[in-house]
């Protein structure tokens, strides 16, 4: 591992790096900055199943949006659907180095076969498939098609949800001051603007 990158003892799935250029894992994506000033990234391959974004709206979109530019500067050409969500929520852009598909049914996306049946409490390490992104809280509907895609037994895609998903396995939640926290690697940080 470069030196440059320090994983705190005891939690997988972020780096933390120095100033400067870092080496970091295809799947990484840049989250915000800690209170030391270091860059903060998180494994989004250990991101299996659906992150919620909620809290102060404006910062939780930024932090999908956020996310969205560093998997297409990280993962080109990644697959994307969109689902609307809550109809006040203004909608994320895509970056145009993914892949944005109009609609995808979970027929359409080949499911991976789990090794050894679904394992509860622990993520998986597995690659960034495609994404579905949501622009606010799931309606009915849209929430079906998120667990289809993207919840346990689905098609293996990971969903990007900035605000409240029932199902989401993982959460995170933003304040007026432009910071999110991230309860399981018990990190606060900086968005980046």
């Amino acid at each position: 591992m470069s030196p440059e990158l320090q994983p705190p003892t005891g939690r997988r799935g972020f780096l933390k790096g120095a100033a400067g250029a870092l080496a970091v894992p295809a799947a990484a994506g840049l989250v915000g900055v800690g209170a030391d000033g270091r860059p903060v990234f998180v494994d989004l391959s250990r991101l299996d199943g659906v992150l919620s974004v909620t809290g102060e709206k404006a910062v939780a979109r930024d932090v999908v949006q956020n996310l969205l530019a560093e998997i297409a500067r990280t993962r080109p050409g990644t697959p994307v659907t969109v689902l609307r969500g809550t109809a006040d929520a203004p909608p994320l852009a895509v970056p145009p180095s993914l892949q944005q598909l109009p609609q995808v049914t979970p027929q359409a996306v080949t499911a991976p076969v789990p090794e050894q049946g679904t394992v509860r409490g622990a993520a998986s390490r597995r690659p960034v498939r495609g994404l579905v992104v949501v622009a606010g809280t799931p309606n009915g509907r849209e929430a079906a098609e998120l667990a289809a895609l993207c919840g346990p037994g689905g098609a293996g895609w990971t969903g990007l949800v900035y605000g409240e998903a029932q199902d989401a396995h993982w959460r995170w939640y933003t304040d007026g001051d432009g910071r999110v926290d991230i309860p399981v690697l018990d990190l606060k940080l900086t968005v980046p603007a």
